[in-house]
C-alpha cells in the first residue's frame, strides 16, 4: 500500500483491509473513533468537581486492534521497519499450537497476495509493511494517551491519581511466522502493564515528575525511540521509571487496586469460584509496588510465586481454517500455559466443550521454552527435557485449571 512518492496509500475499504492509514479530514464527522474517545476523557476531567466523590473513569482504546486504521502521517514517524528477530517457523512447534491467522488473510489486502494455507509465510516486503502500520497505530494511540494525562495533569488532578495502563493481550508481529493474538506463546500473552500510584511509585524522595504531552511530530529520533538522554543532547529527559522482573497477571489488578484505595480486598476463590459472590484469583502487586519504592537496587524482592498462566483452544491436531477462532462447540482441546521463573511449558489436552474438562491423563502435544536462554521461545525443549521438570507442570497445570464448574 505504498504510493508512486512513497507516501502511504490512503485505505480505500476501510473494513476489509488490514493495513489502513487514512486521512483525518475524509473520515466521517472529520475524526476517528480513539480520537472521540480521547477527548471525551478530557472534557470529563476538565468538567471534574474536584469536591464530589473520587471518581474511576476507565479509557479504552481501540487500536491498534486490526483493521491498523489511523491517520496516515503517523506512518511517516516509521519510514524503514525491519523483519522479526524470529521471522520462520521453528521446527519444533507442534501443529496443533500453529496460529494460521486465519482472521488476516480474510483482509482484501492480505488476500490478493495469495498466501497459502495454513504455513505459508507473508512476503518479506508486506511484513514490513504491516509491522510498520502496527507500530504508526500504536504511537498514534501513545499520542492519545499523552493528551489525557496532559489534560489531568492541568486540573491538577494526577497528584491524588492512581494510573494503570494496559492491553489485554500481546499480538505477533511475524515472530514464528505468525500473526495475531490466537497463541500461548509469550509474544502474544505477554501485554503492557504499567502503574501509576501517587508517592509510592515516585522518586525516593516523592518528587514527581508532572505529565507532559509532547507531540510525536517534533521529537527528535532519540525521544521516539526511548533513548535516555540529557537535555544539552536536544532532547527530553523520560520520566523516572522503575521496573519489576516479577511474574504477574492481569487479574491482579482487581485486589491490587482494591487495596490501593483502601477497600476490602476480596478473598481467593475456591475450586468452586462460580459459587462465591466476589472473590479473586489474582494477587495484590502492593508488597512489589513498595519493595520498589522503598528498598535499594540490589535487595532482594518480597517473597513472591513467581508464575503466571494462561490457555487457548484449538478445534483439531491439524491446521483448519478456524484454528485461530474456533466456536465453543467445534473445540476439541484446549492449550494449557504455565511460565514459572525462567521456564515456559505448554500442554495440549483432549477437551470437552460440553462440561468445560480436559482429559489430563492423554496429553497431545508439549512445548517447553528456556527464556534465559530462548527467550525469543524458538526452541521446543521438551523432548530434551528430564522427566521431573515436565511431571512438576503437569501438577502446576492440573492444580490451576482443573476446577469445578458450577452451572
Amino acid at each position: 500500500m505504498r504510493g508512486v512518492a512513497g507516501d502511504p496509500l490512503v485505505c480505500q475499504n476501510q473494513t476489509a483491509s488490514l493495513v489502513c492509514p487514512v486521512t483525518l479530514e475524509e473520515q466521517p464527522e472529520g475524526t476517528l473513533p480513539d480520537i472521540q474517545i480521547a477527548q471525551e476523557a478530557m472534557r470529563f476531567l476538565d468538567g471534574y468537581d474536584t469536591s464530589l466523590d473520587p471518581f474511576f473513569l476507565a479509557v479504552g482504546f481501540n487500536k491498534p486492534h486490526i483493521p491498523l486504521k489511523f491517520p496516515k502521517e503517523y506512518m511517516d514517524l516509521f519510514p524503514d521497519m525491519g523483519l522479526a528477530e524470529n521471522y520462520t517457523k521453528p521446527e519444533g512447534l507442534p501443529d496443533i499450537a500453529w496460529n494460521p491467522w486465519e482472521d488476516l488473510r480474510r483482509r482484501d489486502d492480505v488476500k490478493a497476495l495469495n498466501v497459502s494455507f495454513p504455513y505459508g509465510p507473508l512476503p518479506l516486503d508486506y511484513q514490513k509493511e504491516v509491522r510498520r502500520a502496527y507500530y504508526a497505530a500504536t504511537t498514534y494511540i501513545d499520542d492519545l494517551i499523552g493528551q489525557v494525562l496532559e489534560t489531568l495533569e492541568k486540573r491538577d488532578l494526577a497528584k491524588n491519581t492512581i494510573i494503570v495502563l494496559i492491553g489485554d493481550h500481546g499480538w505477533s508481529l511475524g515472530e514464528h511466522q505468525e500473526w495475531a493474538k490466537y497463541s500461548n506463546l509469550k509474544v502474544a500473552t505477554n501485554t503492557p502493564l504499567l502503574l501509576r500510584v501517587p508517592v509510592l511509585t515516585e522518586l525516593m524522595d516523592h518528587r514527581r515528575m508532572p505529565f507532559r504531552h509532547h507531540n510525536p511530530f517534533n521529537l527528535t529520533t532519540d525521544l521516539l525511540h526511548h533513548r535516555h538522554c540529557a537535555p544539552t543532547e536536544g532532547c527530553v529527559m523520560l520520566p523516572y521509571q522503575q521496573e519489576s522482573h516479577q511474574l504477574v497477571e492481569l487479574v491482579d489488578l482487581f485486589p491490587t487496586l482494591a487495596q490501593l484505595t483502601g477497600l476490602p480486598v476480596p478473598g481467593s476463590c475456591p475450586s468452586n469460584g462460580s459459587a462465591e459472590i466476589l472473590c479473586t484469583e489474582g494477587r495484590s502487586l502492593f508488597s512489589l509496588l513498595d519493595h520498589h519504592s522503598t528498598s535499594e537496587q540490589d535487595d532482594p524482592p518480597p517473597r513472591w510465586t513467581n508464575q503466571s498462566f494462561s490457555q487457548y483452544p484449538r478445534p483439531s491436531l491439524h491446521p483448519k481454517t478456524n484454528s485461530d477462532q474456533p466456536a465453543l462447540r467445534d473445540m476439541r482441546y484446549m492449550g494449557y500455559s504455565a511460565h514459572l521463573d525462567h521456564l515456559h511449558y505448554i500442554t495440549w489436552l483432549p477437551f470437552d466443550p460440553s462440561t468445560f474438562t480436559s482429559n489430563w491423563t492423554m496429553a497431545v502435544a508439549h512445548e517447553l521454552y528456556d527464556l534465559s536462554t530462548d527467550p525469543l521461545e524458538y526452541h521446543n525443549l521438551y523432548n530434551s527435557s528430564d522427566i521431573a521438570t515436565n511431571s512438576r507442570f503437569q501438577s502446576i497445570l492440573k492444580a490451576r485449571f482443573s476446577t469445578t464448574i458450577v452451572s
